[in-house]
């Protein structure tokens, strides 16, 4: 498939999926309780999952993103990897989700072709749209945390209405969430 028919796809998708949440395990929680938390979100009606590994080892990492992976392909939810190609390979998501400071997008797409969609994370006001690196499917915005010396002018659909107004990306709203 070619990537101009790739990219309009995954724009559609995007743009007909309004439910995105940003899973975290708390550290409190077994991986066992983390999945079953998760999957009540997901009959609850999430469109698109996001896993972050942070609170979880490797190997954790690894089987939670293979698990949610089934669970998603059940009830029809995009599932992303945020940060690592790796994980994101090997449990055969949708998309992997890079942040500014992880693997870039081409070594990312040496690793996967053209198999899975590659996003780039924006996750404040003074991330530029010119950091974007070439080559990616989309641009996933986060909620946006005020903060003592950047304080929210805009709300993170604001701002994610914004940086869409400003690039011929799809872009993806990602609300955070904490499964406890």
């Amino acid at each position: 498939m070619t990537t101009d028919i790739r990219k309009k796809l995954l724009d559609i998708k995007i743009k007909n999926k309004q439910n995105a949440k940003r899973i975290v395990r708390d550290k409190t929680l077994s991986i066992n309780e983390f999945i079953d938390k998760t999957a009540s979100k997901l009959s609850n009606g999430v469109d698109i999952l996001v896993l972050c590994g942070d609170n979880m080892t490797d190997n954790e990492f690894l089987d939670s993103a293979k698990k949610l992976k089934q669970l998603c392909y059940m009830f029809g939810t995009t599932f992303i990897v945020e940060s690592r190609a790796d994980i994101a390979f090997l449990s055969g998501a949708d998309c992997v989700n890079l942040k500014q400071e992880d693997i870039d997008i081409q070594s990312a797409k040496k690793v996967f072709g053209e198999e899975i969609f590659i996003g780039i994370s924006l996750n404040t006001l003074s991330d530029e749209l010119y950091l974007v690196k070439d080559g990616a499917d989309y641009i996933s915005v986060n909620q946006i945390p005020s903060t003592p010396t950047e304080p929210v002018i805009k709300t993170g659909l604001e701002y994610a209405k914004w940086v869409s107004e400003n690039t011929l990306l799809p872009v993806l709203f990602v609300e955070n969430d904490t499964i406890k």
